[in-house]
């Protein structure tokens, strides 16, 4: 008799994004679907990961991470948030973000309590939400510029939600929550005894103006979980280092959930991460940013004189492109003549949406790559929208 899987798994699909890398691949497409940068991480902490192995980090560490990286960690948090966490108790290392979110939320969610998510949103939130027992709650900014209206926060809150999870930058659309804003939010959260799970992970990536955490607005660290992580600001998404950084009973309960869901991340590259933190300069950053400032004006004009509609992304490294005045196809589609016949592959915008009837005219690319493959994939869409033309 064949295995019943768990009504749970029934919920939600298997990752848009992961399989858009696998018809890249099998296509020898231009990947711009997933977040994978195409350039070394810096030498420095290559060289580390390499010295770590053959020791004695070939073993497990702490469960909850090295102790010189939990401090480490501890000590950039008080300099971007003010907060100060006690790394003994307060800082967890985690195998990722993606971990390090789940690990959350199935710490301090209890089955039938409702989850707040903006939307578009990544797609492992809903997932993690699901697995944890909750429900998911979308709140949709409002197209075009992706703008936030607190009073559709405060209309969806109700007597169980319990967790409001924001990614600032956000993915997939590069928007940045101002510090006004996330003090609006903040308060509401407050106001209903709402927990802020708060993915950090593009924090280095803010092109106007410096990222804010919803934990620096003043009494709110102590509502809010913050989910950090090195993959994308040291060009690393293969060695899986992140953390989490709460306080009190919320700390220790993601700590004894992370404990059982991966043991730890992997020792190597968490000593390796240590070094980049330790090493890296302000200038490294701004470097990063001012790469990633150049590589965002490339594909992102260079849509724009195609006929793409778009907001330019204020952070992260992915903007949502409207195709709508190109083609009459849908995403799912659109995206998949692009990859297979254009040569370029992309993610359908309705996989960043609850209800997949929305989103169907977007296009998520990834400008983490270099500028050669970048005019190399708009020469290839220039390409096939010529061949597709106006009512494709």
């Amino acid at each position: 008799m064949p295995i019943k899987p768990a009504i749970r798994s029934e919920y939600f699909q298997e990752s848009v994004i992961r399989e858009m890398t696998r018809i890249a691949l099998q296509e020898n497409a231009v990947n711009l679907a997933q977040g994978l940068p195409d350039f070394p991480p810096p030498p420095e902490i290559v060289q580390a990961a390499r010295c770590a192995l053959g020791s004695a980090y070939d073993q497990y560490s702490i469960t909850y991470g090295d102790e010189n990286l939990r401090a480490a960690i501890a000590e950039d948090l008080r300099k971007y948030t003010g907060v100060i966490y006690d790394p003994a108790y307060e800082i967890t290392v985690t195998c990722g973000v993606s971990e390090g979110v789940i690990a959350a939320l199935l710490a301090l969610i209890d089955p039938g309590d409702e989850v707040l998510f903006f939307e578009p949103y990544y797609e492992n939130y809903l997932p993690g939400i699901i697995l944890a027992g909750g429900s998911p709650v979308p709140l949709e900014l409002i197209q075009p510029r992706w703008d936030f209206h607190p009073e559709l926060l405060e209309d969806s809150i109700t007597d169980k939600t319990r967790a409001l999870i924001i990614n600032t930058p956000m993915n997939p659309t590069g928007r940045v929550f101002s510090f006004e804003e996330l003090t609006i939010i903040a308060e509401i959260c407050e106001k209903h005894n709402i927990v802020i799970i708060s993915d950090e992970i593009y924090r280095h990536f803010v092109y106007l103006g410096n990222h804010q955490s919803p934990a620096a607005v003043s009494g709110l660290a102590q509502n809010t979980v913050i989910v950090g992580g090195f993959s994308k600001a040291f060009s690393c998404t293969g060695w899986r280092v992140g953390y989490t950084a709460a306080k009190g009973s919320a700390a220790a309960a993601i700590r004894k959930t992370h404990d059982y869901l991966t043991i730890c991340a992997p020792h190597p590259f968490q000593m390796a991460c240590l070094e980049g933190l330790n090493k890296l300069t302000e200038e490294y950053y701004a470097n990063l940013r001012n790469d990633f400032l150049r590589r965002r004006d490339l594909l992102c004009y260079g849509l724009l004189d195609l006929g793409f509609k778009l907001e330019v992304p204020r952070g992260a490294y992915y903007v949502l492109a409207d195709f709508s005045q190109l083609s009459n196809m849908d995403d799912m589609e659109f995206a998949g003549i692009l990859a297979v016949q254009g040569g370029v592959a992309g993610v359908p915008g309705s996989s960043f949406y609850v209800d997949h009837r929305k989103g169907k005219q977007y296009i998520r690319f990834s400008f983490a790559a270099t500028e050669k493959k970048l005019m190399s994939a708009l020469d290839r869409i220039g390409e096939r929208l010529k061949m597709i033309g106006g009512n494709g």
